[in-house]
């Protein structure tokens, strides 16, 4: 079962936004591995006080960013 994390900023997102981004993971997910993964997914909102955390400035992985 895949669990997806997105990490808003606290306050950011209405109700409706937050189900309109989870049915959105979850589609895309089906659309790339299938509607039998589709059905596992599970999408976690957390979010976060602002001043918690900051962007990634450079990456030693060698898959583009």
């Amino acid at each position: 079962m895949p669990v997806i994390t997105y990490n808003p900023l606290e306050g950011a997102l209405t109700v409706e936004q937050k189900e309109a981004i989870i049915q959105g993971i979850k589609k895309v997910v089906g659309d790339v591995a299938g509607e039998k993964i589709k059905k596992g997914v599970w999408v976690i909102i957390n979010e976060s006080p602002e001043g918690y955390f900051a962007k990634r400035v450079a990456s030693k992985s060698a898959l583009p960013i």
